[in-house]
């Protein structure tokens, strides 16, 4: 047998080896957990009570950014997407001179979610797709949705004006809800904004004077207050609130039942979750008739007039006239978008050229009146007055239709002269005496100016010995230093700056400020206004969950949660409060940490 011959090692080959494992050990080592990506979805908590709010996340693992699926056809509640954030930290170690990094992407999508039926709200798994075309799936979801106790007697009713309607009329329907006992933390609904209706809200002119309240029902905000009704013949107070109802279509439809649930204090310690629910409002809608449909007709309904106003009305051919329109009628005035069409009035665009510009709708704080405004200009000296301009509507009390009318504007118009050469002024280039009148009258209301060289006739030019006096010299650089100088500290004093940044810098200590005089909702309000540049009264609790995701702060939902809760004690009849008032020195440490995380952000 022969021995295993080994090849020797190459001896020039060892420091290569040595110096490349050195160099190897100085690199730094390959980010950890960035191959695997994946999805949890899950809410807030696992059971709530009808008609309250949690929050649904999806934390997608491994992912800094990711599209947000669509939940909003999910049956049985109301999903409102809230942004994504995203969450991606990044740790670095020193190992024996070795340098580690271990980064931790993750990316959060979060829903504010409205149950709307008892039972259990199932979101199925969601197809997550990445920024590359990849795409993960979410597991399924679960909410236990629990329905308060019902209320033994009729607290909650609901009625309307009138419950046979065409369609696009109009209709009352009042809400009144009795406060037999002390309740907390209240809230109103109705089924899915039904597409068989359009539903505005009722707004009185004492909204925003600290005596109304506001409801947000079928996805409009409308004014509730405070009366007084009766029950069984006792009196008790009440709180109500009106909607102004139109059915799209023809057919019998039905609205509601419209629900209220709200906490009712037991003991001084102690509530219970009740709900009450009015019965459904049915009401018969009708198609307009076609027999008698004037021609202009664009769907308006009710008893309307028109008003016409015109200035000047002394005018010469060719001014501009500004014509002003005044619609007024019974809300909502669906059909009235727009000004009436003056085209239509026979001969206006013979006597009258109408603005290409069309209608300007003008703002009105009044309910029942829209203003409209436009310019006309007469095109010849025969016209003698704006014509009255119509307004077709249907009548659903006469059940026809009718035409309403402005009164005619008299208008008195001169003709335009037209210049010819005997109204030019020929000047002669000799130099004769020459008339000093700046302008000439002519007729026709012209005026003629002269022109030519003969106008310089007299004119004076200083010497060149008199330009070198100190005298004159001053008095010709004067004016434009002084007025040099003076715009230099016109414009030192007016430099830009820029408020936005500087109100966002002062955003903690103004807010401090605010939780001393008003509290923490208003501390939080006031925080959040001056650090996204908005108005402290126009931020809401939805507001607050969606610019502190998209500024990636994460888990700040107390702080938004903190104004949804306080807009509920504010509104909540007879000043009821809802829990005990957040530690202040807690809720600023809090603040202080968002505003650190977002400053952190923006580098």
């Amino acid at each position: 047998m022969h021995a295993k011959r080994q090849t020797p090692m190459i001896p020039w080959l060892a420091p290569w080896i040595v110096s490349l494992l050195a160099v190897l050990m100085l690199l730094p080592a390959p980010a950890l957990g960035q191959d695997e990506v994946s999805a949890q979805a899950a809410f807030s908590q696992q059971t709530c009570y009808l008609g309250d709010q949690v929050r649904f996340r999806i934390v997608v693992e491994g992912a800094e950014q990711a599209d947000a699926p669509d939940l909003s056809s999910l049956p049985g509640a109301s999903f409102f997407f809230a942004g994504g954030s995203n969450n991606t930290s990044t740790m670095v170690s020193i190992v024996n001179g070795r340098r580690h990094e271990e980064s931790h992407k993750q990316y959060i999508l979060q829903w504010v979610v409205t149950p709307e039926k008892p039972g259990t709200l199932v979101v199925p798994p969601q197809r997550i797709t990445l920024p590359d075309g990849s795409a993960v799936q979410t597991p399924e979801a679960r909410l236990r949705v629990i329905e308060p106790e019902q209320t033994d007697k009729p607290v909650l009713r609901a009625t309307i004006d009138d419950d046979t309607l065409y369609v696009g009329q109009a209709a009352r329907v009042h809400v009144t809800w009795l406060l037999l006992s002390d309740v907390e933390e209240y809230s109103f609904r109705g089924n899915d904004r039904p597409d068989d209706f359009d539903i505005q809200p009722v707004i009185t002119a004492s909204a925003g004077r600290g005596n109304d309240y506001k409801v947000d029902i079928f996805g409009i905000t409308t004014q509730g207050r405070l009366s007084y009704s009766t029950l069984d013949g006792e009196r008790y107070r009440s709180f109500e609130f009106e909607l102004l109802v139109s059915p799209k279509r023809a057919g019998t439809l039905t609205l509601g039942p419209i629900g209220v649930s709200f906490d009712e204090r037991v003991t001084r310690r102690s509530t219970r979750r009740m709900i009450a629910r009015t019965d459904p409002i049915v009401i018969h809608a009708l198609d307009l008739p076609a027999e008698g449909r004037p021609p202009g007709f664009t769907g308006l309904l009710g008893a309307h007039a028109i008003d016409a106003t015109a200035t000047p009305t002394d005018v010469n051919v060719g001014d501009p006239i500004e014509l002003r329109v005044t619609i007024s009628g019974p809300e909502p005035m669906s059909g009235v978008t727009d000004g009436p069409d003056l085209t239509s009035i026979e001969g206006f665009t013979d006597d009258f050229r109408i603005s290409s510009e069309g209608w300007t709708y003008e703002p009105s704080s009044s309910p029942g009146r829209r203003t409209f405004k436009t310019t006309i200009r007469a095109t010849h000296e025969g016209v003698e007055a704006i014509p009255a301009i119509s307004l077709p509507f249907f009548d659903p009390g006469e059940g026809e239709y009718r035409v309403a009318r402005s009164r005619p504007i008299p208008l008195h118009v001169r003709a335009v002269r037209k210049v010819t050469a005997a109204d030019a002024v020929v000047s002669s280039g000799a130099p004769a005496a020459v008339s000093r009148d700046p302008l000439t009258p002519t007729a026709g209301g012209l005026w003629a100016i002269d022109t030519g060289p003969a106008v310089l006739a007299d004119a004076w030019v200083p010497d060149a010995g008199m330009l070198r006096r100190p005298a004159v010299l001053s008095a010709l650089i004067a004016p434009p230093v002084v007025f040099l100088l003076a715009g230099v500290s016109v414009l030192a004093r007016s430099r830009p700056r820029d408020e936005a940044e500087i109100r966002r810098r002062r955003a903690i200590s103004m807010a401090r400020r605010a939780l001393r005089r008003e509290g923490p909702e208003s501390a939080v309000r006031t925080y959040l206004a001056c650090a996204f540049g908005l108005t402290p009264s126009a931020v809401t609790g939805a507001d607050g969950h969606r610019l502190l995701a998209e500024a990636g702060v994460a888990d700040a939902d107390d702080i938004a949660e903190l104004i949804a809760i306080s807009e509920s004690t504010r509104y909540a009849p007879g000043g009821a409060a809802l829990g005990s008032p957040p530690d202040t020195r807690r809720l600023m440490t809090r603040l202080s940490r968002i505003d650190r995380a977002m400053r952190r952000a923006k580098r």
